[in-house]
């Protein structure tokens, strides 16, 4: 996460800037009302209204605001605010001697790889075409996003089958997150039915949003997301019907194993798993070479 401060003179207004994936959030700090604009216009009192104290920039622009004290403007501020490109996903394609992978990109986005370990940018690595990248077998490569006006995305690494992880473990990424998941719910629902109840049932949808959820745990290890809001907030992205839901999050953890246990010796996390109520389950994993290192979800609905 990259933080920029900036401020007036007088620091009656300011803002701060936390880039995310594909994202800012801008945090003004007012006094009196304040109006503000994101396409170059003055802003006036008939402008947009600042009604809490996040902007939400999705991309690279100047941010204009004024303050208005006893319907006077008393203070204008303007800013360039960056925004760090959404990183490349790698999903697998077919696999062989070498591995192969669509890769999907941001739109106006161009993607450069590297297999030698050096960090990939448009002065260094080979220019993605195709939408497809390969691997050969127990190699790696990395990837990063690059557009004009843009930050660069955060780079992603891709191993194929057998390649070496930073921690020198052998894994796939996608088939690692995918088995660690569906491990969590087998233990999960062995648990409910020692205890006289119904197993939890799951969807790709639902899966979609733990998943989604485990990535923001890197950026806001909270039941707020990134951008301040709710976490039940991904359901409703989702188009996902409930009428309660609940969600339980963990770090640190290496195994479905430990953080099963982690849960269950939680009293708060435990009665969500335990909860008679809920019947429908989701679970994300996320490994991250920073922070905690690995991320966990479980989300519940019913």
């Amino acid at each position: 996460m990259t933080v920029g401060s900036y401020a007036a003179a007088d620091n009656a207004l300011s803002v701060s800037c936390k880039l995310y994936d594909g994202y800012t959030v801008v945090t003004v700090q007012k006094s009196g009302t304040v109006y503000y604009t994101t396409d170059g216009s003055k802003p006036t009192s008939k402008s947009k209204k600042l009604n809490s104290t996040r902007i939400k920039v999705s991309e690279p622009c100047r941010v204009r605001l004024v303050s208005y004290v006893k319907g006077k403007p008393v203070e204008y501020l303007t800013k360039k605010i960056p925004v760090r490109l959404r990183k490349p996903t790698a999903s697998l394609s077919s696999k062989g001697k070498e591995y192969t992978y669509v890769i999907s990109i941001p739109d106006g986005a161009s993607a450069y790889i590297t297999y030698d370990g050096t960090t990939p940018s448009k002065s260094n690595g080979d220019l993605v075409q195709g939408g497809m990248i390969s691997v050969p077998a127990k190699k790696s490569a990395k990837l990063v996003c690059v557009k004009k006006g843009w930050r660069n995305s955060k780079i992603i690494t891709v191993r194929a089958r057998g390649a070496a992880s930073d921690n020198n473990k052998s894994n796939d990424s996608a088939d690692e997150t995918s088995s660690f998941a569906d491990e969590v719910i087998r233990l999960v629902n062995k648990q409910r039915t020692a205890n006289g109840l119904s197993k939890f049932t799951t969807s790709n949808k639902l899966s979609d949003v733990a998943q989604t959820r485990a990535k923001e745990l890197t950026e806001s290890y909270s039941h707020t997301r990134p951008d301040g809001s709710s976490c039940f907030t991904a359901l409703r992205e989702a188009n996902i019907d409930y009428t309660a839901a609940g969600e339980n999050i963990a770090a640190g953890y290496s195994t479905p194993e430990a953080v099963v246990e982690g849960w269950m010796n939680s009293k708060a996390h435990r009665a969500n798993i335990l909860n008679p109520n809920y019947s429908k389950i989701g679970v994300g994993y996320f490994a991250d070479g920073s922070g905690y290192g690995s991320y966990w979800v479980q989300v519940f609905v019913s």
